[in-house]
């Protein structure tokens, strides 16, 4: 197991850093899909969830899910938000649950057997969490934590990177539209300028005007006297 898991390691380590480059906002939920597609080789999972961790509220915030979103005790409020993935993320630990009791009670999606979640962590920072779901018991390999925890920061490296293409790409919106209301106010100024234009012209030519007819009208009066 241990032989297979080196010879498999590096072609999944290389299709992620070739996936690493092909971000933008267009093909967000297809990219993450594609990296839910490179996960699959890994762990056997039906769901599987990604948080990214907001560096301004400090909260937790899902952003690509395959299937339903994963996560428990989503009812609790921690430090980073709600659910158990806040919890982990706060403590930075990994955890493998592979034989879930099902609740007959509850309703939610929450009737998976298997759960694994990882904090996504590159130099000692926290960037987010990434949560594997399974229906079945002892679905998840325990060699498949460790070698996950190896991939994490790669996928750290990918949320931290995504976000800040994000980000740009919002200022760069924000420069467009502020760029366009400052064209619309430039040229109604310039209309309005011109309007004064006219208007000031108008008002030159009736007193150019007005001035011959009074003289003329005058001159008519006291011929008629």
């Amino acid at each position: 197991m241990k032989k297979h898991k080196q010879t498999t390691s590096r072609p999944i380590l290389m299709r992620i850093a070739n996936l690493f480059e092909s971000f933008s906002l267009e093909n967000k939920e297809d990219y993450y899909q594609k990296l839910f597609s490179i996960l699959k080789d890994v762990v056997h999972f039906s769901n599987a969830s990604i948080f990214y961790l907001d560096q301004h509220s400090n909260k937790l915030e899902l952003i690509a899910t395959y299937g339903d979103a994963v996560d428990l005790i989503q009812t609790v409020e921690f430090e980073f938000g709600k659910g158990l993935s806040a919890w982990l993320a706060k403590e930075q630990r990994s955890v493998l649950l592979n034989n879930m009791k099902i609740n007959s009670n509850s309703h939610s999606m929450l009737s998976i057997r298997s759960f694994m979640s990882i904090p996504l962590i590159l130099e000692n920072k926290l960037f987010g969490v990434i949560n594997f779901g399974h229906i079945k018991p002892n679905a998840f390999n325990k060699t498949s934590l460790p070698y996950l925890k190896v991939s994490a920061p790669f996928m750290a490296a990918m949320l931290s990177q995504n976000h800040y293409i994000e980000t740009l790409q919002k200022k760069n919106n924000e420069i467009i539209e502020m760029n366009r209301r400052l064209k619309n106010a430039q040229e109604e100024l310039i209309n309005l300028k011109k309007k004064e234009a006219i208007s000031a012209t108008v008002c030159s030519l009736n007193h150019e005007i007005n001035n011959p007819l009074m003289i003329i009208s005058g001159n008519i009066q006291l011929l008629s006297a």
